[in-house]
């Protein structure tokens, strides 16, 4: 006789076994990004820092240094959702195991990046940034599907912190696309150049209207507007692309607002509607 199999025979411990290290990888990944980056950045031991290397690849879409300090804020939040996220309420659940998932391949790529960038391998450190950018896409999917699911709490301590990872991945997709064109030789001068990067900034603006519009994302916008203003900042020396930066920033930081509106207009139309339900009971 053939032997049944019963499918919660396994599936019911294999996959808490897995849920379990999955939950611990969470914070052991994104910590061990944090330490790289910061050793990498701080001893050198390719010979230079992030900025070095930015500063021998300048393009017309290079940031203000103080646009970096950003980073503090991602990987509090990072740290913030990988210890939430630990919960045992959260272990199995399908949102978690995406989010945990994206935070470990995120944070691998995150701690690739400064080895190849500080190695002077700018095509290796924008494979990177496209890894970093696409693994932490399904996550803010995720996190706009549920948005109106979120609690204050869970918006303040999940919600934010992805929406701002994801942004400041997609600013810097952007830049270091401009750079990986000038490491293979591809040398934009001129208008040529001015033109290309009032493009970029025109995109950007496009994207926070329709983030705004679509999913009522104000902190993407937000994220842009930061960079923004950190190019103008940057580029005060050439006056059209200066103009150009704080225009698009002023543009991006309107969605935002926007965003904010028509959100709390969603809110209200959700309680009407809530309120009508109650009554037909």
């Amino acid at each position: 006789m053939h032997s049944i199999h019963h499918p919660h025979s396994d599936s019911t411990s294999r996959p808490h076994v897995l849920d379990v290290l999955r939950q611990v990888a969470v914070p052991v990944f994104v910590l061990t990004s944090i330490i790289i980056n910061y050793w990498v950045n701080s001893n050198r031991p390719f010979g230079a820092d992030n900025k070095q290397v930015s500063d021998t690849f300048f393009t017309l879409l290079n940031p203000a240094p103080f646009a970096f300090s950003i980073w503090a804020l991602i990987y509090i939040g990072a740290l913030v959702v990988s210890i939430y996220q630990l919960a045992p309420s959260r272990r199995s659940l399908p949102f978690w195991r995406i989010i945990g998932h994206c935070l470990i391949i995120a944070s691998v790529f995150n701690a690739l990046f400064p080895i190849a960038y500080t190695n002077y391998r700018i095509d290796l450190a924008f494979l990177a940034v496209v890894g970093l950018f696409l693994s932490l896409l399904p996550a803010y999917q995720q996190v706009l599907n549920s948005h109106g699911l979120f609690n204050s709490t869970s918006r303040a301590l999940v919600s934010l912190p992805i929406r701002l990872y994801f942004g400041w991945a997609a600013v810097a997709l952007t830049a270091c696309a401009a750079q990986v064109l000038q490491y293979l030789g591809w040398r934009s001068v001129g208008d040529d150049a001015l033109i290309s990067a009032i493009v970029v900034m025109a995109l950007l603006v496009a994207a926070a209207f329709w983030l705004a519009r679509q999913f009522n994302d104000m902190v993407v916008p937000l994220v842009f507007t930061w960079a923004l203003i950190a190019i103008a900042v940057q580029q005060q020396q050439i006056e059209v692309i200066e103009t150009a930066a704080f225009v698009a920033a002023l543009l991006t930081l309107t969605a935002a607002i926007l965003a904010a509106y028509w959100q709390s207009l969603r809110e209200k139309h959700t309680i009407v509607l809530d309120d009508r339900r109650a009554q037909s009971i």
